[in-house]
């Protein structure tokens, strides 16, 4: 990435013929009148969408903090609390210093990072004067609003008061979802707020705030027989990123069986600058674990909001998930969503006395999809598996109709019996996306995926560039594509062990027309229980996908019994 020298001159001027202009701490500046505000305690962000083509630009202006009174080193401590400690840099950053007409030293450096709906490009400026340093960070996803990050910086005037904020702050600029999705706030009715950050949702009631870490990957036998505890490794990597730690401990309650994955202490909250107390708890699933942050101004305050924080079963801190919920819009459910479910269970002989032994399993296997069009109208797919493994039973069920969208419902036309379904629905929030939860309160729940973004009024499989030659199939749909889910909501939880778990779908279209479907299965006690696989030939007719597999087979290894079901050519 090369940056003109011109960027770098308008910081000698330092002046704008804008008559309008803002100020925050040290820093006056002109800011468009399209550009929407955020005030947080130590950060302004002024954010600019330009819909048309997907782009935005955050300009954060951060409060001013007590420096060391050398730019390398101070704009070193900036880049990695502001740059490097929250985003992956793809490329070594391109710096460059000046001093400005009023005394005011500063260097900028811009570096590509990446993000996980892509790539976007961060621009630090850290001004330093006599010991005080102001920083300020572009974010953008294209080059072209360069030039409105110019304009914005060219108007910057500084004046040199005390600083005010505490060094290394993280974690303080949300990226906008570019019209993606709507809604990145809650209001509850009992006071709390959510907020989607970029790597947690922010819960906050008067004076108490809760951090809904997104998932990261966990290793179980990293713990096992180690005598490394959990807790402990994520306190230690990822606690601490966010908070100055004074004190922690372990509070197990006296337990010495099942250990809560629980720690506590006090702690200063980088984010705001105040002192806390903290308790962290792990929500833990195959290969991966949520971590949640619950903190309080003081552990009086802390033990009367969170009074069962370490409870094995019941623990108040981890039931703090329930506030990862958002509002849906009709943009936002637009495309095709999927998820998956499985049950099983395992039966065993138990007389006559000395022929005890496994007798089999039985298997219930269900699959959803839902595809919603821009012009009101949907179709989803429902199929199913059941019976003993080795011998099952399938089917399928296609419902097509209109919907509408509110705030927390969605209602389908033309369900079941022609009747219309009104489900309840949210958004939960993960890295670089949304689950969406439907429930019509008729036993019918889904956790869905977007497997495929349909952004445009036009069939999404219609992708034949102008005065080219005819593809056989939709571009997009070569490749790998992946889904998962979970069989129960509450997999965590040591009372469902043994019965819940994880299960894994790939679909691999390849150019010569044919196809390799693979779905495998996963539980905490008994681990890839069974597998099934389906390969052949499909073909795409406008929007419409017709899969034809030559064999489907399903192969179980519970227990080390290996048997299969193989189920000959079909369509669907």
């Amino acid at each position: 990435m090369k940056w003109s020298i011109t960027f770098l001159l308008l910081f000698t001027g330092l002046v704008s013929n804008s008559q309008t202009r803002e100020s925050f701490d040290i820093a006056s500046y002109t800011v468009p009148k399209n550009w929407k505000k955020e005030v947080k305690t130590d950060v302004v962000n002024y954010t600019f969408v330009n819909q048309a083509v997907g782009s935005y630009l955050v300009m954060g202006v951060y409060k001013s903090i007590a420096g060391h009174g050398q730019l390398e080193k101070d704009y070193s401590n900036e880049w990695q609390e502001l740059v490097a400690r929250r985003y992956t840099i793809t490329g070594k950053p391109e710096t460059e210093t000046g001093k400005l007409q009023d005394g005011w030293n500063f260097k900028t450096g811009a570096a590509t990072i990446k993000l996980s709906d892509g790539r976007a490009i961060a621009v630090l400026t850290v001004f330093e004067k006599e010991g005080t340093v102001l920083s300020m960070l572009a974010l953008m996803n294209k080059e072209d609003l360069i030039p409105e990050m110019e304009h914005f910086i060219s108007s910057v005037k500084l004046n040199k008061p005390e600083a005010t904020r505490q060094p290394a702050l993280s974690n303080t600029t949300t990226l906008p979802s570019t019209g993606k999705y709507q809604f990145t706030t809650s209001n509850f009715d009992d006071g709390w707020v959510s907020t989607v950050m970029q790597d947690y949702v922010l819960v906050e009631n008067n004076g108490h705030s809760v951090y809904l870490l997104y998932h990261v990957p966990y290793n179980a036998s990293q713990f096992s027989g180690t005598g490394l505890r959990d807790a402990e490794f994520y306190w230690e990597n990822y606690v601490t990123q966010l908070f100055s730690v004074q004190s922690k401990q372990f509070n197990d309650g006296g337990s010495m069986a099942l250990k809560p994955p629980y720690m506590e202490g006090a702690a200063t909250d980088k984010r705001t600058g105040k002192k806390c107390f903290i308790g962290m708890y792990l929500l833990i699933v195959p290969n991966a674990t949520s971590i949640v942050i619950g903190t309080a101004p003081d552990e009086q305050a802390f033990r009367k909001r969170y009074p069962k924080a370490n409870d094995v079963f019941a623990s108040d801190i981890a039931g703090m998930t329930r506030y990862n919920k958002f509002a849906v819009a009709p943009a936002d459910v637009v495309g095709t969503w999927q998820n998956g479910n499985t049950s099983t269970v395992q039966w065993y002989y138990t007389s006559p006395s000395g022929y005890e032994n496994y007798a089999g399993m039985t298997l219930a296997s269900t699959s959803a999809s839902f595809t919603f069009n821009y012009n009101g109208t949907y179709s989803s797919i429902h199929n199913g598996a059941t019976g003993a493994v080795g011998n099952m039973n399938t089917f399928q069920q296609e419902y097509k109709g209109n919907y509408t969208v509110s705030n927390w419902a969605i209602s389908a036309s033309n369900r079941y019996g022609g009747k219309t379904d009104k489900f309840d629905a949210s958004f939960v929030a993960v890295r670089g996306g949304r689950i969406l939860r439907l429930n019509n309160g008729a036993g019918q729940e889904y956790n869905l995926v977007k497997v495929q973004d349909n952004q445009t009024t036009q069939s999404p499989v219609d992708l034949t560039p102008l005065g080219q030659e005819t593809v056989r199939a939709n571009a997009r749909l070569f490749g790998k594509g992946n889904c998962s889910g979970a069989s129960d909501p509450h997999y965590a939880d040591a009372a469902s062990w043994g019965t819940a778990g994880y299960i894994t779908s790939r679909y691999v279209f390849k150019k010569n027309g044919f196809y390799l479907f693979t779905e495998r299965s996963f539980r905490i006690m008994n681990p890839n229980i069974f597998s099934i696989q389906e390969n052949r030939s499909f073909s795409v007719n406008g929007n419409q996908l017709t899969i034809v597999p030559l064999s489907s087979e399903i192969k179980s290894n519970h227990s080390g019994i290996a048997t299969s079901a193989k189920e000959n050519k079909h369509r669907r």
